[in-house]
């Protein structure tokens, strides 16, 4: 079932016999973790239904930590369709760890199709996290190698300095999607990481600016 599943990421079928397959040896809680998460991401629930529904999903997730039984401290796990497909965490906890993560993948054998940086907010700055490692450290990160080609930037201070950090990365070449989330780009900012694709990223299908101000207002 999990080589089907690895094989065929975006095919739900084999992740629903998978759910077959645990219910009839007793592992309730994550059949129904799987079903639950295929069934929001099809939107098959009905809208009213779909709170408690995520609220449901994540409570049976907390109630399970062995599915996350040897990842990094200070990283949060990514669920997709019911399995683990991701991870997110601050930059600097996330560079420091990168050889762990890569042990646990490897023991986990996980691809880690998404990786979720932050840093973080200005209600939060401290002396130490204003030194917080930029954008530049991604290019240290194994990305092929953990199988990522999804790339989420939860940031609310980029500028001109973190797009010229990204332009300095030659590890994105494989990367489909990038979202930027909450991030305070300039237009001219924005203007420069659209032109960036055809420079690193030539497999980009995808890139988004989520909550971001200058973006809304000059579209």
């Amino acid at each position: 079932f999990l080589r089907a599943i690895l094989d065929n990421p975006d095919d739900d079928a084999p992740r629903l016999v998978y759910a077959d397959w645990l219910d009839e040896r007793g592992d309730a809680d994550r059949a129904m973790f799987i079903r639950l998460h295929i069934a929001l991401a099809r939107g098959q629930i009905a809208q009213s239904l779909v709170e408690n529904a995520t609220k449901q999903a994540r409570t049976i997730v907390k109630s399970h930590p062995e599915w996350a039984k040897g990842a990094p401290e200070e990283t949060t796990i990514l669920f997709h369709r019911g399995m683990i497909d991701g991870i997110r965490g601050r930059i600097r906890t996330l560079f420091h760890q990168r050889r762990d993560i890569t042990k646990w993948q490897e023991k986990q054998h996980i691809p880690l199709r998404r990786l979720h940086v932050t840093r973080p907010y200005h209600a939060e700055l401290t002396q130490e996290s204003m030194n917080e490692i930029t954008l530049r450290e991604l290019r240290e990160f194994p990305l092929k190698q953990w199988g990522i080609d999804h790339l989420i930037v939860q940031e609310p201070r980029l500028d001109n300095h973190d797009v010229a950090a990204l332009s300095q990365c030659r590890n994105l070449g494989h990367l489909r999607k990038i979202d930027f989330i909450d991030s305070t780009f300039s237009w001219p900012d924005i203007q420069r990481v659209l032109r960036l694709p055809e420079e690193r990223m030539p497999s980009l299908r995808s890139l988004s600016f989520i909550g971001t101000p200058h973006f809304t207002d000059e579209e």
